[in-house]
């Protein structure tokens, strides 16, 4: 006769918790561990935080009681639900992301959409391929490849995907327009490797990482 074996509650809590996502290790040695997260804790951490400095349940929420990240009890919850679909998941759960900016955290959390996501994200575009990035001297990433005239990109159909416009509902176009401006985003890929598809290009934090390494050995 077969034997059943109950866990204690604390066996089975610790059990059911899922492990901290393992940062890639070429993102951990340029960016720094603390500094990368998967894009739905980089999201989150862009929440501002509510009297008594917890997330969610603001009472003068914008959202005016239908519920939104913005008040929700359970931020991650609201962003990745129960049968989304399996690449949107991927997005949230295994896309890694820096933000190198916060948004004005005095500012509460708007959940509104006025902009379709391609209007954003031509927008976007616009505004970051006419400077260099704020940390170095190359556009956003985003910008490659852009023809402005027939205002075409191959990133428009990245950032366009159903995945992506799905984002767009929970966290509102306010994040969004921050999210692609404001952040190192990197997608996974079949092969394990990954490919940055927004933020200042990977390579230019390398080259500032190896110049100041010179440096430090010239003054020691």
């Amino acid at each position: 006769m077969a034997t059943s074996i109950s866990l204690k509650p604390e066996l089975a809590t610790m059990k059911r918790k899922k492990r901290k996502r393992r940062v890639p290790e070429f993102m951990r040695r340029v960016y720094g561990d603390k500094y990368v997260n998967t894009l739905g804790n980089v999201i989150l951490s862009m929440l501002p935080l509510q009297n008594g400095g917890t997330l969610g349940a603001h009472t003068g929420c914008r959202c005016k009681g239908r519920g939104c990240l913005g008040c929700s009890g359970d931020p991650m919850a609201f962003i990745l639900r129960d049968g989304d679909p399996p690449d949107y998941r991927a997005l949230i759960s295994r896309s890694f992301a820096v933000l190198h900016l916060l948004p004005d955290l005095s500012l509460p959390f708007s959940p509104h959409v006025r902009w379709t996501q391609e209007q954003i994200v031509r927008r976007v575009i616009d505004m970051e391929s006419c400077i260099p990035y704020r940390f170095s001297s190359s556009p956003n990433v985003m910008c490659v490849k852009y023809e402005k005239w027939i205002s075409s990109s191959p990133m428009i159909d990245v950032f366009c995907s159903s995945a992506w416009s799905l984002l767009l509902t929970r966290i509102g176009d306010e994040f969004m327009f921050h999210l692609l401006r404001h952040t190192s985003i990197f997608s996974p890929l079949n092969n394990g490797n990954y490919i940055q598809i927004a933020g200042a290009p990977f390579t230019d934090f390398i080259r500032r990482f190896i110049r100041v390494f010179y440096i430090y050995m010239e003054i020691s």
